[in-house]
């Protein structure tokens, strides 16, 4: 390592009305010797414990919530991230990066088609997806969302809901195959792509069949889950949760921690995520 000043001028002290002012010289420094290693565990304070993981945007609002599901939740789109580029005259879904779909539905690409006063929005998904506990994603899965928000039980659902506003504006799903989610509205509604996407915009379908099995309230009625190195046993879908993102849901100890692990299976791949936990 080469110094690059003389012994002289490595500490300055300059003392005027009362104020030192200290100047150094430090060594350059040289770049990094070794490669970022995968494995570790990442710890997170919370200054506040949510009650329900459903918090984030199915019965409440709350962004702490969002900050425990984040990791283990997907939809169909994410917002993008505040350093990827727009264009110079961004339209409405620029602002959108594709997750679970494999690209955002516009009338550009066709996806979207206006009939009179309503609208049919293609969804294409993502191939190779499993939830957590190993079963497959698909259509099924989207039309199970929608069906969960407003066509099962319109303006009744048992399950408290921040809002349906939206979903009310959708009259039917079809699945013509298990990667074409087609989402016909009964109006043209603007924003389309904000329905399914971000946080729990998409849930499983099957562990939404053990609810509508019992009472229909996703905050009463408990589902069997078993996730291979993560959680396994019966609980409701406000104290655990099963997605399709890198992490997955271990345990909740109210009061103390919530611990989600690797996914070992998502399908970001390339060797991501790079903790353990």
């Amino acid at each position: 390592m080469t110094e690059t000043c003389p012994r002289w001028l490595r500490l300055l002290v300059v003392a005027t009305a009362g104020t030192v002012l200290l100047v150094a010289c430090a060594p350059t420094a040289g770049p990094p010797t070794t490669s970022p290693k995968a494995g570790g565990k990442l710890t997170v304070a919370s200054w506040q414990e949510q009650d329900s993981l459903l918090a984030c945007n199915i019965t409440s609002a709350a962004s702490h919530a969002c900050a425990y599901i984040n990791p283990a939740m997907e939809g169909l789109l994410t917002v993008k991230a505040n350093q990827d580029p727009l264009p110079t005259n961004p339209k409405l879904s620029d602002y959108w990066v594709p997750e679970l779909a494999t690209e955002v539905p516009t009338l550009e690409n066709g996806d979207v088609k206006v009939n009179g006063n309503k609208m049919d929005v293609t969804w294409k998904l993502r191939h190779g997806v499993k939830w957590h506990d190993g079963v497959a994603f698909s259509s099924k899965d989207v039309k199970a969302t929608f069906d969960f928000w407003w066509l099962k039980y319109r303006d009744k659902n048992p399950t408290p809901l921040i809002s349906t506003s939206g979903w009310d504006q959708v009259d039917s799903v079809d699945t013509p195959d298990d990667f074409t989610a087609i989402v016909h509205f009964k109006s043209v509604y603007a924003a389309y792509l904000t329905l399914g996407t971000g946080p729990y915009g998409v849930l499983p379908e099957h562990l939404l069949q053990q609810v509508w099995a019992q009472t229909g309230d996703i905050t009463h009625d408990k589902v069997t889950v078993s996730i291979a190195n993560g959680y396994s046993g019966s609980d409701t879908l406000d104290k655990i949760m099963v997605g399709t993102g890198p992490f997955m849901f271990k345990e909740w100890v109210t009061g103390d921690h919530l611990t989600l692990v690797r996914n070992p299976h998502w399908w970001g791949g390339g060797g991501r995520p790079y903790l353990n936990e």
